[in-house]
């Protein structure tokens, strides 16, 4: 299935129950990672993708060998990041479910260009990735387990190194012709993969050579405090929409149908919500004693966090309960 029927699936699926249409953009975004995503952590031999039309559409596929593996020992770090953690107070004789605690945490740290801003990024439990974008140029870093190679383009590779570690630098053009892109490609450590990819081999260095596996903390990715027992993050990031999405269903592979969304934005809630892709809108309860406010068939929930933000939470099926989402509403927060 090509990227196009990806897309014409995704906004026409659950037309119904489909959020505004920020979130239908957003979304279908993320389901177009999110099934690469399962692929890549399913088979020996995958498709990993950056998830960058301007430049690098269609330019990573896994499972070539790379660079020779460096000898640095380094764990490659996962996200989203989960810790132990219990949500409430049990009362005496009584046991509660332990919650994991959950933060969008990249598994890696760089330095941006001079000029350059955050454009979008995205977490997920087989791949990261963050855009830089300054006017009409553009850097992507792709962080991925296993070892991309080129493919539907043409060009040629030199070797070279990363901060001591051995890489490849490559010159590809779009088999179809366009601009020439370029990528630098490493391992830094075993099961971890990077690729820095830009329209300048200048901008591309800059990055490459600033990249550390020292996870850090994207901006704008708001948190979540516990989770209730039995769900997982299976995305988590922020794209032109303009706000930051986690997507929390029962296994950190589930598909998007299956997972209630999380929406974290700026300003101040609304009055009504949109409920559909046709633009049918719902007006939103006053807020109850715990701040969430509910559109009369329940299925979506709105919190204000602080003075600047406010938290919207989706039902998908009944993979998640009314219930599991008022607890991820009420974890909610804006920092």
């Amino acid at each position: 299935m090509t990227d196009h029927d990806l897309l014409r699936a995704a906004l026409t699926e659950r037309a119904s129950r489909a959020p505004d249409p920020e979130v239908v953009l957003a979304n279908t975004t993320i389901g177009i990672r999110r099934a690469r995503s399962r692929r890549r952590a399913t088979a020996v031999a995958g498709t990993v993708a950056i998830a960058t039309a301007a430049i690098a559409a269609g330019v990573m596929v896994l499972d070539r060998q790379g660079p020779t593996q460096s000898a640095h020992q380094v764990q490659p770090a996962t996200a989203p990041t989960q810790q132990s953690s219990t949500a409430r107070q049990a009362s005496p004789g009584q046991q509660l479910p332990t919650k994991p605690s959950v933060s969008a945490t990249l598994p890696f740290t760089f330095t941006a260009p001079a000029g350059f801003r955050w454009d979008n990024w995205s977490v997920t439990p087989s791949a990261s990735m963050v855009d830089l974008r300054n006017g009409t140029s553009q850097v992507n870093a792709l962080l991925t387990p296993t070892a991309p190679r080129q493919g539907g383009h043409q060009g040629n590779a030199q070797p070279t190194t990363v901060r001591g570690s051995q890489a490849e630098l490559r010159q590809l053009t779009p088999a179809s012709g366009g601009p020439v892109t370029v990528q630098l490609v490493w391992q830094p450590a075993p099961g971890t993969w990077i690729t820095v990819t830009s329209s300048s081999a200048e901008l591309a260095r800059s990055v490459a050579d600033s990249i550390t596996l020292t996870p850090s903390d994207p901006p704008e990715a708001g948190a979540v405090a516990s989770l209730p027992a039995g769900l997982a993050v299976s995305y988590w990031g922020r794209g032109n929409a303009g706000m930051t999405t986690v997507m929390i269903g029962p296994d950190e592979f589930a598909d998007k149908t299956m997972c209630a969304t999380l929406n974290f934005r700026s300003g101040t809630a609304p009055n009504e919500v949109t409920t559909s892709g046709q633009g049918q809108r719902a007006p939103l309860s006053a807020p109850d004693a715990d701040g969430v406010r509910h559109t009369p068939d329940g299925r979506i929930l709105v919190r204000q966090l602080d003075q600047n933000h406010w938290a919207q939470a989706s039902l998908g099926t009944s993979a998640v309960t009314a219930a599991q989402l008022r607890d991820i509403i009420l974890a909610a927060s804006a920092h």
